[in-house]
């Protein structure tokens, strides 16, 4: 944990003012620490999709959230990926999502390493889609930079 703080306290020459870092430091980072979070942006027109926290979670309870997942020592991409789709209930094929941004986001829980990743769904809106330029107000606070982030993307892809 002592190398983790070291590496943290370094990285500052490396993080931008967004806290985004470059990809190939995240995954340098991500693969010896194992502490990262794949974040899965699920947009349909104007609209993204979120899912609350469960009751029993100690920071954030109840609150509207990006689904994703903590990235484990055993998880490759396709795995990890998987795992996020599975949360959000949605019929999502894992060759249409696409790499945004990879961030250092310091929270309650302390410091996480996002993997930040963004697809159009394909299907009908359904329950737990909000109109991205009118957000609910009951968002996990860190949250707000990753939907603005992955907005961009988002927009900037379906530009091309």
């Amino acid at each position: 944990m002592n190398n983790l703080k070291q590496i943290l306290k370094e990285l500052d020459y490396y993080i931008d003012e967004d806290g985004r870092v470059p990809k190939e430091l995240f995954f340098f980072i991500a693969e010896r620490f194992g502490e990262c979070c794949l974040e899965l942006c699920v947009f349909k027109e104007e609209k993204i999709f979120l899912i609350p926290r469960g009751n029993e979670d100690p920071y954030w309870a109840g609150k509207l959230h990006i689904p994703g997942v903590r990235k484990i020592a055993t998880d490759n991409n396709v795995t990890v990926l998987r795992r996020a789709i599975n949360e959000t209930g949605l019929h999502i094929k894992i060759s249409d999502v696409k790499y945004c941004s990879s961030q250092i986001i310091k929270t309650k829980r302390g410091t996480e390493f996002s993997d930040l990743r963004f697809v159009e769904y394909q299907g009908r809106i359904e329950n737990g889609f909000y109109d991205i330029f009118n957000l609910p107000e009951n968002i996990i606070d860190f949250q707000y930079q990753l939907i603005n982030d992955a907005a961009e993307c988002y927009f900037s892809y379906k530009n091309m």
